[in-house]
């Protein structure tokens, strides 16, 4: 992250990225170079749990790092209190699954006061490179900011981005990656609109960092929709830019724009209507808006998605028009930040951008 201290920059990295094939038997190697001892590590449930069995057990018990291993299954904060009191002890947090795990893991790394290191096993967002959580959790946690320790953004230490692993993961995770990523387009336009329009201020190689993210995947589509490690390396690699640029930017803003408001807007809607979509299909649907409110090329966006299988359409997400124009029309308010929503988008301005999309 970047902290503002009279008027100096303080940007925060990770220290160690390894990946490629086979990068995960790298973890306790890592771990020694970052000298820690006592790693907590936190999984999911399901896939994820056996990864941590088969490769990192092995690996710290040859290299006598004391561990210990925690399964999470929700934002249970309660639960994440008690581990603060259990593992007192610890020098860092390993991190191994998707974007829940790790956003997870990022909010028990600051009320312990520790680094992490993020180990994904799916690349459908850049939150395992990125020191923000999701916009959910961020919400519960501003909600009970009274019973739980303040979040502290920050980025991992380390990261290990095993190809192989990631390769393996299901096809939606891909796909969703890309919707996440191509959102960049419209996150570069609406930082730019903000500048012009508010005075917003506007970090040039911030954003051109953020965008070259979105344009590294768009020149890799074939690849990362055939599924080979050339793609699904580029893909991380995107992922992994992304969170530098935010760390330079001390914000979102690189890679969050009207695109991710919309999304956040639907994951509000979702605990009504009771529906789940990975985050970057909703970021990917949303771009598409975006680019369209902009005045710029939507079809451009919307093949690429289409090459990897991303929902293009309502009907594809799973959602009706009512709750997209709702979504399109809430998102403005849901957070201060300034996009092309803002310049007043009306609801019949919102059916017509759903309809020359050929969204709806």
């Amino acid at each position: 992250m970047l902290i503002r201290v009279n008027n100096a920059q303080i940007v925060e990295l990770a220290r160690k990225v390894v990946y490629g094939i086979g990068a995960i038997k790298k973890l306790a190697t890592l771990c020694k170079d970052l000298e820690y001892t006592k790693v907590l590590i936190v999984s999911g449930p399901t896939v994820t749990k056996g990864i941590v069995k088969d490769y990192i057990y092995e690996q710290f018990e040859k290299e006598q790092i004391t561990y210990a291993h925690e399964v999470v299954r929700d934002d249970n904060l309660e639960e994440l209190k008690e581990y603060t009191k259990s593992y007192a002890d610890i020098d860092s947090i390993v991190a191994v699954g998707g974007g829940h795990t790790i956003d997870i893991s990022k909010v028990l790394a600051s009320w312990m006061n520790v680094s992490y290191i993020t180990v994904p096993t799916n690349a459908s967002h850049d939150g395992f490179t990125s020191p923000y959580v999701n916009f959910l959790l961020r919400r519960e946690l501003s909600n009970h900011k009274d019973e739980y320790p303040p979040y502290r953004p920050q980025s991992p230490i380390g990261i290990i981005g095993d190809t192989e692993l990631i390769a393996q993961s299901p096809k939606k995770y891909i796909a969703a990656g890309v919707g996440d990523t191509v959102a960049k387009f419209v996150a570069e336009l609406d930082w730019s609109l903000a500048h012009r329009m508010i005075g917003e201020e506007y970090d040039i190689y911030a954003a051109s960092f953020g965008l070259m993210t979105a344009k590294m995947v768009a020149d890799k589509i074939n690849d990362v929709a055939q599924g080979n490690e050339l793609g699904i390396r580029a893909l991380f690699k995107a992922h992994g830019s992304s969170g530098v640029a935010m760390s330079i930017a001390g914000s979102s803003r690189p890679a969050s724009g009207s695109e991710h408001l919309i999304s956040h807007s639907l994951d509000l809607l979702s605990l009504e209507h009771d529906y789940d979509n990975p985050h970057g299909f909703q970021t990917g649907i949303g771009t598409i808006i975006g680019y369209y409110l902009h005045g710029k090329d939507w079809k451009y966006i919307k093949q690429i998605l289409q090459k990897v299988g991303a929902p293009t359409t309502l009907d594809e997400l799973r959602i009706d028009r009512d709750i997209m124009i709702e979504a399109m029309l809430m998102a403005p308010k849901i957070r201060k930040r300034y996009t092309i929503l803002s310049c007043g988008l009306t609801k019949k301005a919102a059916i017509k951008a759903l309809e020359q999309t050929e969204i709806d």
